[in-house]
This record gives structure tokens, sequence and C-alpha cells, in this order.
């Protein structure tokens, strides 16, 4: 184990002083300073390893570790998040425990939206906000469950809309169908702001998609 953990380390030093050389963003201050920076490598390089094999359950403790305290190590922490929150939930048991991974799972999408102008910075192909407004609306749809707020849901699709692009994506359109589905077969009706709200996006949508047939 500890020669693995070797290993690893030396490849994650190596591409390291890589970054250095290559992107605009200071790698020392998104990695750490002196042994903070080592481990913080060496649990990338742990979660990146479990993910890839599957084991996420195993990778969640080492990914957590890193996301909360080197934010801006590098863009993977977020896509490799998503995948392992995603098999937490699915496996998971115990209702609470699941509402915490979802909460959890929103938590992931919103500090990306938060450092998103630096997280590009290491991109070749920069990540779209409206991307991600429409993956955390729809990640919450699809696994809250029981424990879905509708004022939660709401204000999740409202905002994927008011940062839609044209053409709509129609995941999106899909999940805002199913948000008035799920509002007219139970009790949780739209307030009056709600409401204000909901038909303002209805005109946005009716905009893009006119905008969308002319091109």
């Amino acid at each position: 184990m500890a020669v693995r953990k070797g290993i690893i380390l030396l490849g994650l030093l190596l591409t390291f002083t890589g970054l250095q050389a290559q992107t605009k963003v200071n790698s020392s201050s998104r990695f750490g300073h002196g042994k903070d920076s080592l481990e913080c490598l060496l649990n990338i390089g742990m979660s990146c390893d479990l993910v890839q094999k599957g084991k996420y359950k195993k990778a969640y403790k080492p990914w957590r570790k890193v996301i909360t305290a080197h934010p801006l190590a590098q863009p993977s922490l977020y896509s490799n998040g998503i995948h392992i929150l995603h098999a937490l939930i699915r496996e998971e048991k115990d209702s609470l425990q699941k509402a915490s991974y979802v909460n959890e799972l929103c938590d992931v999408y919103d500090l990306n939206l938060l450092y998103l102008n630096e997280l590009n910075k290491q991109q070749l192909r920069p990540t779209q906000p409206d991307v991600l407004y429409m993956l955390k609306a729809h990640d919450y749809l699809a696994y809250a469950g029981e424990c879905l707020e509708a004022d939660k849901a709401y204000t999740y699709i409202l905002k994927a809309i008011e940062h839609a692009r044209s053409p709509l994506h129609p995941q999106l359109l899909h999940d805002w169908l199913d948000i008035q589905s799920y509002t007219q077969s139970t009790s949780h009706a739209l307030t009056g702001e709600q409401r204000q709200r909901w038909e303002s996006m209805l005109e946005r949508i009716n905009k893009i998609c006119k905008q969308t047939a002319k091109e």
C-alpha cells in the first residue's frame, strides 16, 4: 500500500510540475503549500484512481477532503464528485442520509458555479454555467425522491431556465414539464409569487423556442 501511494504521489508531482509551467492559475495556491500540497495531491490521486475503478464509497473521503480545502485544485474534482454522490445516493437506504447526499450534490454544483471562471482557465473547453444549472435541477428532480421539496424544485428549474441559451436543451424542457405535472398532481400549488415567476419563465421558453425556429 505504501509503495502504491508513493507511485501515485510521484506521478502527481510530475503532473504538478507540468501544470505550473502550462497554466495561468497559480498552481501552488490551488494545491496548498508544503506538506499540505503533498497531502492534497495524494488525495486527488487516490480519489481519481478509486473513481476509475468504480469504488465510489472509498473515493468519497479523499475527494471530500480536497474539495473542502482546495476547491480550485482541478476541474475534475467536480465531475468526480458528481459521479461519487450519484453512486452513494443510489446505494443509500436511509432516507435522511440520502437527503443529505442530495443536498451535498446540489452544493457541489453551487461550488462549481462559484469558482467557474477560475476553473475554466484550466480547461481547453470551458464549462458553460447554463449546463451546470440544468444538471443541478435535473439531479435534484431525479434523486430527491420522497424528500423532494417543491420550493427547491421550482427555484432550481427556474434558475436553469433563466440561464438557458438557444436552442433550449430537451432535458431542461422535459424537467420543466415534469415539475409542472408534479404541482398539478399533488397539493403543492404555486403561490402568487411562484406563479408570476413561472409565467415569466414560460414567456422565456417561448422566446427561446421562437429564436431556435428562426435559426
